[in-house]
Order: structure tokens, then C-alpha cells, then sequence
């Protein structure tokens, strides 16, 4: 009878071989564009839970710092540039049965630097977004078998881009993102990925004192991969303070579904800017292997009055 261990760090179980966890969904490139330039900095530390045939295991992680300037320049054009993980590869695995132990560790991922313009009209904002990716991971293979011990190490590097417009009004939003190529190199052999494209949509209106928003996303592969093109739904509810959201996001990978709930609560920071509290929780499943999600993060973003708008 075998016994299978899995413990993760920062990819979940359910991730894109040779890239990981895609980071990236419900990631918006507007500005927002105002008087002020706002810097925004993010730490969103994690806690990651696995069920599989009775066994729990848990760990404790920290993404990496995410960073985001925006600055009105003339006449309604603004720009912005900024950091986010695209592709999370940090994984920990262990295997066991009569005959073998497997230990297989991956640490690394793929990074996207982003640079944004756009212009504010009467009718909202109209946004076009480059980015460039890169990155590095590492994979060591740990094989125990009998008496013999065994270990393979595998180095990844990443480097790409991506190309995603946008148009956000009153009471809808739009964007598209599209380009997207991804070289990765493995232990001296070279392989391209075309990244999924991927369009967005949304509505939004006033509701009982605050703001509610829904909105949908589709993402398909080119026919050649084995990634499943999906569908996900996006529900929010927005007040002065504090948001309550919900997100329906399956996977690339077939069968494996996930359900979101984010809240947050906003404080103000007098002549400075705001602080947001946010807290993700979030449910995966496929066949009998569950994985619990529990994510907090904290939101600076900061007002620069140096910045204004030239008129």
C-alpha cells in the first residue's frame, strides 16, 4: 500500500508543467488616471492547505513584493509601470511507496515587468499595456530507491512578452490581451510557449450606498496545447470602506474547479493616500485531492502631491 505526501509552498498542486500557477487572472491594466500620481506597494504573505486520502499538510509562504506607479503627464495621458508574478513554479513534493521515495522540489517562476499608457476621454479611459517576462526556476529530483540514491537537477529560464488594450467607462469595462510568447529553456533544450489569449469584460453601477461589479473572463490556448480554454465569473460588491467579492475560476487543467471569496476594509491615511486590508480565501478540488487557500494582503497606495495634472 503507498503513501503520498504532498506539501506546497507557493504553486498549487494544480499547475502548468515547466511554468506553474498562473497568477494572472482578473488582472486589469487600467490607471485610473486623477490629479495625483499614486505609488502602490503590496505584500500578500499565504497559507496553503492540502487534503488528499485522509493526509493534511500545510505551509506557511510569502509572495514576492509587488510594486505600481501611475502618473498623469498632459492633457488626460497618464502612465504607468510596474511588477507582478505571472507564473508561480515554487513547488514541494514527496512520494513514497514500498519500493521508492520521490522528494521533488521547485523553486522560481516567472516575473512581468509592465510599462501602461493611457488617455482619459468624457466617455473613460483607454489603455494599451506592454510587458516584458523572464524569470528562472530550479527543479532537483531526490529518487531513493532501496539502497540506491539517486538526484536530478533540472534549470529552467524564462523570457517573453505580452501585449494586453483596454477601454473602462462609467459603467463598463473591456480588454483584450493578445501576443503573448513565452521562450523557456530546460536543460539545454529550448521550448515556446504561445500564452492563452485571454479577453475580459465587466459592468458596474451604483447599489444601495456603494458600487456592485460583475465580470466575466475567457481564456483560450492555441489547438496544439493540451490546456483547457475556460470561462470565469467575477461578482463584486463595493462601499465607501470595505468590499466583498466572489470569483468562479477553473483551471487550465481538466476537472480541477475553484471558488473564491475576497473581502477587504479600507483605512484612509489623512494627506497621504489609503491603506487596504485584504483577505483571500479559496477552494480547489479534483477527484479526491482538496486544497484550501488562505491568503491575506496588505494594499499601501500612496498620493504624490508633486504630481498633479498639467492643465
Amino acid at each position: 500500500m503507498s503513501v503520498i505526501i504532498i506539501l506546497l509552498t507557493s504553486a498549487s498542486l494544480f499547475s502548468i508543467d515547466g511554468l506553474g500557477q498562473d497568477m494572472s487572472v482578473f488582472q486589469k491594466p487600467y490607471l485610473y488616471i486623477g490629479k495625483y500620481a499614486r505609488i502602490e506597494f503590496v505584500v500578500r504573505p499565504e497559507w496553503t492547505m492540502l487534503y488528499t486520502d485522509g493526509d493534511v499538510r500545510s505551509i506557511f509562504w510569502s509572495n514576492p513584493f509587488h510594486f505600481f506607479l501611475t502618473a498623469p503627464v498632459y492633457r488626460g495621458f497618464g502612465v504607468g509601470v510596474g511588477n507582478q508574478e505571472r507564473y508561480n513554479q515554487n513547488v514541494d513534493v514527496f512520494l513514497e511507496n514500498d519500493d521508492l521515495q520521490l522528494h521533488m522540489t521547485s523553486r522560481g517562476g516567472v516575473e512581468e515587468v509592465f510599462g501602461t499608457i493611457g488617455y482619459r476621454t468624457k466617455l473613460g479611459e483607454i489603455v494599451i499595456q506592454g510587458s516584458y517576462l523572464f524569470g528562472k526556476s530550479s527543479e532537483t529530483w531526490n529518487y531513493l530507491i532501496q539502497n540506491y540514491n539517486l538526484v536530478d537537477t533540472l534549470l529552467y529560464s524564462y523570457t517573453g512578452h505580452i501585449f494586453c488594450t483596454g477601454i473602462y467607462s462609467k459603467y463598463l469595462y473591456v480588454y483584450y490581451e493578445t501576443f503573448g510568447s513565452l521562450d523557456m529553456t530546460k536543460s539545454s533544450m529550448d521550448t515556446s510557449f504561445t500564452l492563452p489569449n485571454r479577453i475580459g469584460a465587466g459592468v458596474h453601477t451604483m447599489f444601495a450606498n456603494g458600487r456592485i461589479s460583475a465580470g466575466y473572463e475567457y481564456s483560450w490556448w492555441e489547438p496544439q496545447y493540451d490546456f483547457k480554454n475556460v470561462h470565469r465569473f467575477q461578482l463584486e460588491y463595493d462601499q465607501k470602506k470595505y468590499s466583498i467579492g466572489y470569483t468562479y475560476k477553473p483551471w487550465y487543467l481538466e476537472r480541477v474547479q475553484e471558488h473564491g471569496l475576497d473581502v477587504s476594509y479600507k483605512v484612509p491615511l489623512p494627506n497621504l493616500g489609503t491603506m487596504r486590508v485584504h483577505l483571500e480565501l479559496a477552494y480547489r478540488e479534483t477527484d479526491n485531492v482538496q486544497e484550501f487557500l488562505i491568503a491575506p494582503q496588505i494594499e499601501l497606495s500612496i498620493r504624490e502631491l508633486f504630481a498633479r495634472r498639467r492643465k
